[in-house]
């Protein structure tokens, strides 16, 4: 190969699936590494806290057995980030379990080094006191005594990691939570390639075939970083990269567009070039990097509670009328029976959260049409308290209040409708984020932990 190029694979989400097709193809075109994000904060606070992964045991395993076998038919590194969707230890031996497995399926020999992002509360409390645990906006509040609850805090790492594992040898990878571009610009940046285009290079390839067109699953896409520019290609044939689609990922997952923030790396992406190469790749140049103070992200949660909810339709046209008017009076009758039940101030203590789909549902305050135009409404009400037995108790008592309301436009009766035999549903301890900070670090390696081992 070229030694002035570098390709790689991504496949875009580890467990979602990708055309064993567009593997090979890729691997025919030949390649250094072959790159896979597993996670982000996308599953929500649950996922870190302790939920089960994404995706199934058997979705993991078709797509972790392939990228393997792969990778040892190439002789090149198999990189994965952020482990079973959160990153958290648990994930990291996950896939190394299953790593095991298809190794001895399969009859593979190579070294896996496992990276763990998991960080110790003390270690956050140390560097809140000394000044160098930073807010990114909009961040909540933070201090030693938010640290000190959090069921589990992980650290955002970047490429030195990852260097290390293949300085030391190993062929898989298997990382904790890691930045979904340095997964890919690891590589590239210790063959010396431009940090500029390394890390757009990686943004672009973070999401496979995100960047391609017409938008389906995510699929196989092969990068080449040369010395002034890169090239992304799809490798499927009902998908092709253009310029405008190569250029509207930049708004995928950013405040700003033309700025990327890395650790240790702020990337201009003012003055950059996408030109197409060919019919279905694009060239991409002009990305300027500079170094910048090193810090980790931040990832913490903590609990929040007990939830249940419920759901119900209503199609009563004199409520669908004045369905604001209605949820209002709902509330008297809750306050009466919870402090009959539960004592005074108890409701106090819950969140309830009640959404009207065909009206404002999804966006709630933030929805920008205000018109309700529709025959019906479905709503979805949560609870949220601080005990199982306080968030059982006062759930049925608004479940039951939201069935027997009164229309605020007529003197019979009403009807509304929920669609399961059981009314209540118990979603059980829910968790939420409580950190959105950037730390400071010594060492880029520092808060990471590595086992390497000879899987045979």
């Amino acid at each position: 190969m070229d030694p002035g190029t570098l390709s790689y694979l991504s496949i875009g989400s580890l467990g979602t699936g990708f055309g064993e097709e567009s593997l090979e193809r890729g691997l025919a075109l030949g390649v250094d590494f072959i790159g896979a994000d597993a996670g982000s904060v996308d599953g929500g606070p649950q996922a870190l806290a302790g939920g089960p992964p994404a995706w199934s045991d058997a979705a993991y395993r078709r797509d972790l057995s392939l990228l393997l076998r792969a990778s040892r038919r190439a002789g090149v590194p198999l990189l994965v980030g952020s482990c079973a969707l959160s990153g958290r230890d648990w994930g990291v031996d996950y896939f190394a379990d299953m790593a095991r497995s298809i190794a001895e399926e399969f009859d593979l020999h190579f070294t896996m080094t496992r990276i763990y992002s998991e960080i110790q509360p003390e270690l956050v409390i140390e560097r809140l006191a000394a000044g160098r645990v930073h807010a990114i906006d909009p961040a909540p509040p933070y201090d030693a005594e938010i640290a000190r609850r959090s069921s589990r805090i992980v650290a955002v790492m970047g490429v030195e990691p990852f260097q290390r594992a293949l300085d030391e040898g190993a062929d898989l990878v298997l990382a904790g939570r890691a930045t979904d571009t340095a997964i890919f610009a690891a590589i590239p940046l210790a063959r010396g390639f431009d940090p500029g285009l390394t890390w757009h290079a990686g943004k672009i390839a973070e999401c496979g075939t995100g960047s391609a067109e017409p938008r389906r699953r995510l699929d196989v896409l092969h990068v080449q970083l040369e010395k002034e520019s890169f090239v992304v290609q799809p490798l499927a044939d009902d998908l092709r990269c253009t310029p405008f689609s190569v250029a509207s990922h930049q708004l995928h997952e950013v405040a700003d567009p033309f700025t990327l923030v890395e650790p240790g790396w702020t990337t201009d992406m003012r003055n950059v070039r996408y030109e197409a190469a060919s019919e279905r790749s694009v060239r991409v140049s002009g990305s300027v990097a500079v170094p910048t103070t090193y810090t980790v992200k931040l990832e913490g949660v903590e609990s929040a509670g007990f939830q249940r909810m419920f759901m119900l339709s209503v199609r009563d046209p004199t409520i669908v009328a004045d369905i604001d008017t209605w949820v209002s009076g709902i509330q008297a009758d809750i306050d009466i029976r919870c402090r009959e039940i539960l004592g005074e101030g108890a409701l106090e203590r819950c969140q309830v959260h009640t959404r009207v789909y065909g009206r404002d549902g999804t966006m709630g305050p933030r929805e920008p049409i205000k018109a309700f135009e529709g025959h019906e409404a479905f709503l979805l009400v949560d609870v949220v308290a601080p005990d199982q037995a306080t968030c059982e108790t006062a759930s049925s008592v608004i479940w039951y209040a939201h069935l027997h309301a009164k229309s605020p436009g007529w003197r019979g009766g009403t009807t509304v409708a929920w669609p399961f035999t059981r009314a209540i549903h118990d979603i059980g301890e829910v968790f939420r984020f409580n950190v959105h900070h950037a730390m400071e670090v010594d060492d880029p390696l520092e808060t990471f932990r590595f086992e390497s081992e000879k899987v045979r």
